[in-house]
């Protein structure tokens, strides 16, 4: 083929793309009520909510609003009832907004991010402190890569510091270990142009890009990165119960690896259907994981044909590995291109990072 032709056939699958994004179907807005059991729901008034957090002391989902078109991101809450059920179907902003009271957290010279420099992505929480307040960690893509340091208290926020990222790696995910370690995945060096387009089509062809880089707050020896985690577009990332594996996704690679963190365990495997991206796990240690069905469909809502209708599904996973168990499976109708979830009492909450809702789930039938 003459690379007239060929660009002729780019510009007409392009042309074929945008007027299929312009002549989307509309979706109505989210019901105001609990779905049934073993029905999806959704959660509207949202941007962009990529990731999602359950915070059992203060009853509430934290959700990381990333952002998509250069003007600044934000963090929401969702107040939830005693099973994990949501009180209210709007969310509450709490960063942009919150409280500026640096500790000393992080590193010396981390400044206060502005509103939009704020483009927060992963985030995870830790366990509450003595005065119950909760640690909150956001990684972030503003101006420098970084982790950004907060607290939650009664439905407050307040920035404390960050930690910059080390050079070149791009933060994707954060999780924070059972001793307060954090784990980031690296999903591929930060890059712009072409440089950003070869990761791309490096990880497209199963070749490792990036890996986890773990950090002991409190403690002078900055970023490490995880012996035996370089992976294919590493992306979502927790911890065990025990703090002695760290399990993340390998986007690229269609599975779901198990390091060893110190003493821990061998390192273990399971291949999971399409492009898995965030994990969540659970007080019971059950380990979710969310992944796209098509590669071709998150891409179409890249090029924003909206509204997003990218397949997806959940599945449970054994802790070693061994097995796993499709839970839920959606087309994408109502809620595309989800990109987290996280188990709260006996709800399940799932961001999408391309949709303007996240969506609800509690397993079984009413």
């Amino acid at each position: 083929m003459s690379r007239k032709i060929a660009t002729h056939t780019v510009l007409i699958l392009l042309s074929l793309v945008l007027t299929a994004a312009a002549h989307a179907k509309a979706r109505g807005p989210c019901s105001e009520q609990l779905p049934p059991a073993g029905t999806l729901g959704c959660i509207g008034r949202f941007e962009n909510p990529e990731d999602v957090a359950y915070v059992p002391s203060e009853s509430a989902l934290l959700v990381s609003e990333i952002d998509l078109h250069e003007q600044g991101g934000a963090l929401s809450l969702l107040s939830l009832g005693p099973a994990g059920e949501p009180l209210e179907f709007v969310p509450s902003r709490v960063w942009p907004g919150g409280v500026t009271a640096p500790d000393g957290s992080g590193d010396e010279d981390c400044k206060l991010p502005s509103a939009k420099n704020f483009k927060p992505h992963g985030i995870d929480v830790g366990k509450p402190e003595a005065d119950g307040a909760v640690p909150v960690f956001v990684v972030n893509h503003g101006r420098r890569e970084s982790v950004q340091i907060f607290a939650l208290q009664e439905g407050i926020l307040t920035w404390r510091g960050c930690y910059h990222m080390p050079d070149n790696a791009s933060g994707n995910d954060v999780a924070v270990g059972p001793n307060g370690e954090l784990a980031v995945s690296d999903y591929q060096p930060t890059q712009k142009g072409l440089a950003n387009s070869w990761y791309a089509i490096k990880g497209g062809l199963g070749f490792e890009t990036g890996s986890i880089f773990t950090r002991r707050p409190g403690i002078d020896t900055g970023w490490v990165e995880l012996e035996g985690s370089a992976g294919v577009n590493p992306n979502g990332v927790i911890w065990s119960r025990d703090g002695k594996s760290i399990f993340f996704t390998e986007t690229g690679a269609g599975a779901v690896r198990r390091v060893p963190y110190g003493d821990g365990p061998e390192p273990g495997r399971i291949e999971i259907e399409g492009y898995p991206d965030n994990l969540s796990r659970g007080a019971d240690g059950r380990i979710l994981v969310v992944t796209h069905h098509s590669g071709f469909a998150v891409l179409l809502c890249r090029l924003r044909m909206l509204p997003c209708r990218s397949g997806w599904s959940v599945f449970e996973i054994q802790p070693d590995l061994t097995a796993k168990t499709e839970l839920l499976s959606h087309l994408g109708d109502e809620l595309g291109g989800a990109a987290s979830v996280a188990i709260a009492q006996d709800w399940i909450y799932i961001g999408a990072i391309f949709d303007d809702r996240i969506g609800i789930w509690r397993p079984g039938t009413d």
